[in-house]
């Protein structure tokens, strides 16, 4: 080791010379009077004295060892060579009983015990055994010191270890004398002994300048003397604490030296510079760690830090853009100079900058994601979504991978969330068009807005240029709608079809005409329309997806798995790669590839939110199944953490509230949604969940209370107050769900699903008919397609009378759809037989019951409570006009004109 080791510890002790370790110190510290006495002690000093001279050894008796004692010690020496320490154990302690009196098994046994564990009191007591009857053995003090510093017990360690400088082996034996310093330094530095352990610290180090044979054979002394930087560092810290700066500088600088590569060595060394107001020296050093560490987050923070305790918080962006015009092509000092500028409210100056780094590379996944974290990050939630729209237009391929983006800036429980008003409102150019309606009729689908979700989606699909995933699901939204046949669905699908012809986007054009085929269950053509598309070239993650799916369909699992696999290595953050492959081995009940995937999505996307809930689920399973992970209350606290990030996710409240159902924890489920919904009274999800589960068990103050607590956060949103409108139904409230409408249309007097729900409301018990029509006129402008408006609006009509205009609207309403909604059919039914076309109404009623026959068989009519108590009314109905018996059809209002009215 070099000399300055030596050398640098003993200039610290205030110029003088290094002493025997008996002798009295005098290191001498700068002690504050805030300082406690006991960190300027000196060894001798602290209390209780401990002397070994004091130590009377146990007597032995004159006779040597018996032949049985030396036989089993020999045994036990063999099975310890052979690695067999419990036998070893065995054969030692009978050696013991034989000979109780014997240092070497005693002292043997306490180590055999000790390299069963650490924390072992079986050894102590061995050890504590011999110390009785050799206490002037350097060895056995040593270890007890050891021992019990492991055990947690440094008050009996600092004793033992005491007593080891006192023996004479101390005085005679390098490596064990290195070894008592070693131990006796950290036992003494934990107690708060400062002085008395850089006392220690420095013999080690005198030691281990001129270190002798047994030294260097000495496997812990020869790696701490390959590595003094360890001791450095903890003699930096004491003199730090002690505020001896520049002894602290010099030590830290060893150690950043010796040891580079942590970048807390080379923090230390700039901290206690700026401590000591070198302040040019610090910031050269941290400008230095900057480019080193590629401006890593923490070395970007040491310099900021830097400039701010100096008072020169301003010079930071113009150092960094030094640095970033040195280091063009470094996104890393690009990013540090963007967030530099963000924070010095240089915003439009921090999105320039990005923005051109964007334009020079386009394809730059990362700077766009900075971009948007940059907004998204400061709550700037308009800018964020203005800029994940541009980008999305230019990339749509990349929907999939943005779209845990997306779900940030929509989230209910996200103060300033994007609401479904503000982004149809957004002002966005042409080119975003398609991206936007998209967006706007996924969020209206999550809202229960499923007129607009459709009418946007099919706007979406009338935008140039294309936005792929429009025109994919809206082939998909065809195929799953009830109210048209094959021929219709064919139809339309084929015009989304020939559009994207139209436009040159032949392989898009093969992946829709496979997308259809698909849904007609043309399997095998389908896969090769999928095949066409992907051999035109540079074909989209969505594409291999389906195309992957297709072959699974077609029983091909091989290439399936195969297609996917390769996926994941191209779009390692594609996440439906990895839940088709999860949902796929799952079925197959086929463990180790199910922890494959799990494994490389959780390292390839490690934040990615359904990777999480995936890897909880396989916890959950394995506990409920026997599958080797008992402990409970590790997968409750993963699936508490999943719910914690994700509060306002329903598909982490769906599997947190599994896993306390099936362990019969109900009470506790409803605790966790409490504390949610305590913290964040508007999470709609929370509120919902919480309503279901008091409801069922006819707690029904309870959910009023939760109610009423989420109504009051919600303030004067209309679409949070309007989501929780319905809810004050289920618990049988109309008449506050009437007021809660009341309030929406106060606040947005345009909002159009809460005038049609409020006047159809008011329709149907008959009252505020003038007001009503109007309101649901309001509904009928803004989206002229919506059935449910026009049947509102007929029904309107048909309680004031008019039921010819009624008619009208209700075979507006049903025109378009193949399979009209019961309800609609019955109210039509009801405005034909007012008007005297009996024949023509019956047809109507009839059709309502295959309706609801039709979905009875799909499963579907158990979700519409309303089509219960309709099938007796059309009973009743049909039964009364095949008799020729006047019908009891739904009563109006108003009184329908005199024929003398109705001339004039």
């Amino acid at each position: 080791m070099r000399r300055f080791a030596a050398i640098f510890l003993l200039s610290a002790l205030c110029g003088c010379a290094a002493q025997q370790a008996t002798t009295k110190p005098t290191t001498q510290f700068a002690a504050g009077s805030d300082e406690s006495s006991a960190s300027l002690l000196t060894l001798d000093q602290i209390q209780p004295p401990v002397s070994l001279a004091d130590i009377k050894p146990t007597t032995q008796p004159t006779t040597g060892p018996s032949l049985d004692a030396v036989e089993l010690y020999a045994r036990a020496r063999g099975a310890l060579m052979e690695g067999q320490r419990f036998s070893a154990i065995d054969l030692l302690e009978q050696a013991v009983r034989a000979d109780p009196y014997s240092f070497d098994l005693r002292y043997d046994l306490g180590k055999a015990y000790a390299g069963v564990s650490t924390k072992n009191t079986q050894a102590i007591a061995a050890f504590e055994a011999a110390a009785k009857l050799d206490p002037d053995n350097i060895q056995v003090q040593t270890e007890l010191g050891r021992q019990y510093l492991a055990s947690d017990h440094p008050d009996e360690a600092l004793a033992h270890l005491r007593l080891a400088i006192q023996t004479t082996q101390y005085q005679t034996d390098d490596d064990s004398a290195g070894l008592v310093d070693f131990y006796l330094a950290r036992v003494l530095q934990q107690k708060g002994y400062d002085r008395a352990a850089i006392d220690r610290y420095d013999s080690l180090l005198t030691r281990l300048e001129h270190p002798t044979m047994a030294i260097r054979t000495n496997p812990e002394l020869a790696f701490i003397a390959a590595h003094p930087e360890g001791l450095y560092l903890e003699v930096g810290r004491l003199y730090e604490k002690h505020h001896q700066l520049d002894l602290a500088l010099r030590a830290y600088e060893f150690v950043a030296t010796r040891e580079p590569s942590p970048f807390e060595n080379h923090a230390r060394v700039v901290n206690v510079m700026v401590a000591l107001r070198q302040n040019d020296a610090a910031i050269r050093e941290a400008t230095t760690l900057v480019e080193q560490y590629k401006a890593s987050t923490e070395s970007v923070a040491l310099l900021k830090n830097v400039y701010k305790s100096i008072g020169r918080e301003k010079e930071i962006v113009d150092e960094l853009k030094k640095l970033q015009a040195k280091n063009p092509n470094d996104r890393a000092m690009l990013y540090a100079l963007a967030d530099a500028l963000y924070d010095a409210n240089r915003r439009e100056e921090a999105a320039s900058l990005l923005e051109d780094a964007l334009a020079r590379d386009p394809n730059a996944l990362d700077i766009f994601r900075k971009l948007f974290g940059l907004y998204e990050s400061r709550d700037d939630t308009i800018d964020a979504v203005k800029v994940l729209m541009s980008y999305l237009a230019d990339h749509p391929d990349s929907l999939t991978e943005l779209s845990p983006l997306w779900e940030k800036l929509k989230s209910i429980s996200r103060k300033n969330g994007i609401h479904l008003t503000e982004l149809q409102k957004l002002d966005v150019p042409p080119r975003e068009m398609g991206c936007k309606l998209f967006l706007v009729s996924n969020q209206a689908s999550e809202w229960n807005r499923e007129v607009l979700a459709r009418t946007s989606l099919e706007q979406a699909t009338k935008q140039r240029p294309i936005f792929p995933q429009a025109f994919r699901d809206q082939i998909n939204a065809i195929w799953i709608r009830q109210d048209w046949d094959d021929a219709r669905k064919i139809t339309e699908s084929n015009a989304l079809i020939d559009a994207v012809k139209k436009e040159d986007r032949n392989a898009f054009a093969d992946e829709l005409r496979g997308l259809l085929l698909l849904n007609q269950k043309n399997i095998n053509d389908a896969i090769n329309a999928f095949a066409d598309a992907i051999k035109l070239g540079d074909p989209s993650p969505d594409l291999q997806l389906i195309y992957a799916r297709a072959l699974k369909e077609q029983g091909n699992e091989r290439r399936f798995e195969q297609v996917l696999w390769k996926l994941i290595g191209d779009r390692p953050t594609y996440e439906q790669s990895y839940n088709e492959l999860f949902v796929f081995y799952n079925a197959k009940g086929n463990e180790p590839q199910k922890k494959k995937v799990v494994a490389l999505w959780r390292t390839n996307d490690p934040t990615n939110f359904h990777g999480r809930l995936a890897e909880a689920i396989m916890l959950m399973d394995a506990a409920f199944h026997g599958g080797g992970l008992t402990d409970f209350e590790t997968v409750e606290a993963v699936l508490l953490e999943i719910f914690h990030d994700n509060p306002d996710q329903q598909e982490a409240i769906d599997v947190l509230a599994t896993f306390y159902k099936q362990t019969g924890r109900i009470p506790e489920l409803i605790s966790r949604l409490e504390i949610e919904r305590v913290r964040d009274p508007a999470n709609r999800n929370i509120v919902t969940n919480l309503v279901d589960i008091y409801a069922q068990q006819k707690r029904l103050a309870e959910a009023i209370r939760v109610l009423d607590a989420s109504r009051a956060a919600m303030g004067n949103d209309p679409d949070l107050l309007y989501s929780i409108a319905g809810l004050y139904e289920k618990i049988d409230q109309p008449q506050t769900s009437e007021e809660i409408l009341a309030k929406v249309i106060a606040i947005d007097p345009q909002h159009a699903a809460a005038n049609n729900d409020l006047g159809y409301s008011w329709a149907d018990q008959g009252k505020n008919l003038d007001r009503a029509e109007s309101m649901i006129r309001i509904a009928v402008d803004a989206e002229p397609d919506n059935e449910s408006f026009l049947d509102s609006l007929g029904w309107v009509l048909y309680k004031r009378a008019k039921f010819d205009e009624a008619k009208g609207y209700f075979e507006r309403a049903i025109a378009p759809a193949t399979f009209p909604d019961p309800v609609v059919l019955d109210h039509l039914g009801d405005a034909l037989y007012r008007v005297n076309d009996v024949k023509q109404a019956e047809q109507r009623w009839n059709e309502a019951m295959q309706r609801m026959a039709t979905l009875d068989q799909f499963g579907m009519l158990e979700r519409r409570s309303d089509l219960v108590k309709l099938r007796l009314t059309l009973i009743g109905k049909i039964r009364q006009a095949e008799q020729g018996k006047p019908v009891t059809v739904a009563p109006t209002v108003e009184q329908p004109p005199s024929h003398e009215q109705a001339r004039n």
